[in-house]
């Protein structure tokens, strides 16, 4: 599996896509019914093979992602051949990113870096391993007005 298995909730929240997904492989309701049966092992596979597309798809389409600790916070730009960072961090013990609001954390208190490389990997496994360090998609709303600041 190049990415991870998508939970029980997911795969049945995604039952039409699966019930196609099958379909494109040839696979009917009657012979999947008794491969379930006969074959679990290769009922696994299919299921791991639709995660893994499901999983590819939405990590080659996010154009942002954030990691969010109390003092640090880095944004993420997503682009095709590079990934830009935006660091945030403070030194101001009463400033927690996690709690407090962006309007109350005055610019003064911010170390603000930007920064950009080129991928290592594909995009989509460098977002995914960067998901399992805590990072999470966004729709870049904090990355877009910091990065406004930085470029001003």
């Amino acid at each position: 599996m190049r990415f991870q298995r998508l939970s029980k909730e997911a795969l049945q929240k995604l039952e039409k896509e699966f019930i196609q997904f099958l379909a494109v492989n040839g696979i009917e309701a009657k012979d999947w019914e008794n491969f379930k049966k006969t074959n679990p092992d290769f009922c696994e596979q299919k299921i791991d093979e639709f995660s893994d597309v499901i999983m590819g798809s939405m990590l080659q389409k996010a154009k942002y992602a954030e990691f969010c600790e109390p003092q640090l916070w880095m944004l993420f730009k997503l682009e095709e051949e590079c990934i830009s960072l935006i660091h945030l961090q403070t030194y101001e013990p009463s400033i927690d990113f996690t709690k407090t609001p962006l309007s109350e954390i005055p610019i003064s208190a911010l170390d603000v870096r930007k920064t950009s490389k080129p991928y290592q990997k594909e995009k989509e496994d460098e977002l995914f391993e960067m998901m399992q360090k805590g990072c999470y998609i966004t729709e870049g709303e904090v990355y877009q007005k910091f990065e406004l600041l930085v470029n001003s």
